[in-house]
């Protein structure tokens, strides 16, 4: 089992193209292209956690992005993601979705807006391809815009010690298999 994060495809969303500079020519090519990059990437029985602003499609559409995808998603709360809980678990598929930031071990925060905490690391979206990977001490922008619209795999994210990838190990498979202690890690922030 392997670990990827990611965030904002934005499936659907035709302007996206535009604002970000996407080099795909529609949607449906943008569908696509991150439709098989994700699949190329991960594995059925892997974990990925979204760091929001999955999909701007319908309700039907966004399931079926979702059926073509591999791995157990985890969802955390985009500024788009305007769907219930209840949807996203349930109808869509997704392991889980949360509606607030995820803390692993007081350390590191996984967010979709950047939340800038001195010592604590944080992996999120929101910026797209506004701010690098790298762009500030302690700060990771996984926005797919600056990842080659690819999840991007635990261990590529320089800044995380051994430590810091597993304890995010241990908490995303408590989240997935139910084991361990994982509801005093998620906070509102």
């Amino acid at each position: 089992m392997e670990i990827y994060l990611t965030s904002d495809h934005h499936f659907f969303h035709e302007n996206i193209i535009k604002y970000c500079d996407r080099p795909f020519s529609s949607w449906e090519e943008m569908n696509k292209v991150m439709i098989e990059r994700w699949n190329k990437t991960v594995g059925k029985g892997d974990i990925v956690v979204h760091l929001g602003d999955f999909s701007l499609g319908g309700p039907k559409d966004t399931v079926d992005v979702v059926n073509q995808l591999n791995g157990n998603i985890i969802l955390i709360k985009g500024n788009h993601d305007r769907r219930t809980k209840t949807f996203w678990e349930k109808r869509a598929g997704f392991e889980r979705y949360f509606r607030n930031d995820i803390v692993v071990s007081n350390s590191i925060i996984l967010s979709h807006r950047p939340r800038r905490i001195e010592g604590v690391i944080n992996l999120h979206g929101h910026v797209h391809n506004n701010l690098d990977k790298y762009y500030s001490e302690g700060c990771v922008n996984l926005s797919v815009d600056v990842w080659d619209y690819y999840p991007a795999h635990l261990d590529e994210i320089e800044i995380l010690s051994k430590e810091n990838k597993e304890d995010i190990k241990d908490l995303l498979e408590g989240i997935i298999y139910g084991t361990g202690a994982i509801i005093n890690h998620i906070i509102r922030l």
